[in-house]
């Protein structure tokens, strides 16, 4: 980017913010649509076209993943709910959300690294972060979906929604609340959200974003930190998925694969367009209205 004119890049950079925004609105208002007016059409019980299923998964995992790659959350938390209200049965759902973040992080987090968001390379403790994250993701993330089925969710997302309703305060609050930062602390934080992951398809996002922001980290680097420790957890829980007998339903996982990758590249130019500043306060509204998001489902 930095080799364009600079009236070039300050055009894209104004669109990309633009874009942005309309995403986050269509996302959010989407969402609040869906759950207060309840369940659409069936798309899941097989009486609609594939390409139509495929179409609006594309549209969907746009906005989502758009929103998710910027500020480091808001996929399977906001895309799986509203999946769930037009019809789609979990085991459609979680799997397809699975794979196609499995895929648009490793593409968000080559591309962080491209836009000089975070430096990945061998060695630096931005890449060990990740790995950290993402392997205790990994146990966490195929734990939880193993017995996913078998438990109680209502409690899980209380408190789900809870936690990430406060720690968008906490982001809020980050020039005055810090942490400091550990490894362990890395780790268990990487372990709580996995769980959550496995369990509902989303809520990683945010608690390891937020996380990292209070705990001292850069907001660019944490949003990209978060897309490769993802990568990890994905796995896990996908794989536990499959080998416990679940297919993927490809109508709906490859419209959501082709919208996702395209908006993770556009997530990570845009977080390279976006100050910092404005990027801290995107990433504790996210989560504030995650949170609400989150409790509304449960307990409206």
């Amino acid at each position: 980017m930095q080799a364009l004119p600079v009236s070039f890049r300050r055009r894209l950079k104004h669109t990309l913010v633009i874009l942005w925004i309309v995403s986050a609105v269509l996302l959010t208002g989407g969402a609040l649509v869906l759950s207060i007016w309840g369940k659409g059409v069936d798309l899941g019980a097989g009486r609609y076209d594939g390409w139509i299923v495929f179409v609006i998964a594309v549209v969907l995992s746009f906005v989502a993943e758009y929103v998710d790659s910027s500020i480091g959350m808001g996929y399977g938390t906001t895309l799986t709910p509203m999946l769930l209200l037009l019809g789609f049965e979990p085991l459609q759902i979680v799997p397809a959300v699975l794979l196609q973040e499995l895929l648009s992080g490793s593409l968000a987090s080559y591309s962080h690294h491209s836009f000089g968001n975070v430096d990945l390379r061998p060695g630096k403790s931005p890449l060990k972060l990740g790995v950290l994250l993402g392997v205790c993701g990994l146990v966490g993330g195929g734990i939880a979906a193993t017995v996913a089925l078998n438990l109680p969710k209502t409690t899980i997302k209380v408190v789900t929604g809870f936690i990430v309703l406060a720690m968008g305060v906490l982001v809020a609050l980050a020039g005055r609340v810090r942490l400091r930062f550990s490894w362990p602390r890395a780790g268990v934080l990487g372990l709580i959200a996995a769980a959550n992951k496995g369990f509902m398809g989303g809520g990683y996002g945010p608690l390891v974003t937020s996380g990292q922001v209070v705990g001292g980290v850069a907001t660019r680097e944490a949003v990209a930190i978060t897309s490769l420790s993802e990568v990890f957890t994905c796995v896990g829980g996908l794989s536990a998925y499959l080998v416990g007998g679940a297919h993927i339903f490809w109508p709906l996982a490859g419209g959501m694969i082709v919208g996702g990758t395209i908006a993770a590249v556009l997530g990570a130019a845009t977080v390279r367009a976006i100050s910092p500043a404005k990027l801290t306060i995107a990433v504790s509204a996210g989560c504030m209205f995650l949170g609400v998001f989150t409790l509304m489902r449960v307990l409206m």
